[in-house]
């Protein structure tokens, strides 16, 4: 496996359009795997809630 210094070395090696590219690939996959971190937060915490919730 490749260590982080490794791999920037590499990505160093690309043109400048192609490492924007990348930058800008990975930022959205960050935020997409944030949102699904923030959904499955959100549907444990609902679920949680309608177990301790008294019943009416």
């Amino acid at each position: 496996m490749n260590t982080i210094n490794e791999t920037l070395e590499k990505l160093m090696e690309l043109d400048f359009d192609s490492r924007d590219m990348i930058i800008e690939i990975t930022q959205k996959r960050q935020v997409e795997e944030r949102r699904k971190e923030i959904a499955q937060n959100a549907k444990t915490a609902t679920t949680a809630h309608k177990k301790t919730r008294p019943k009416q």
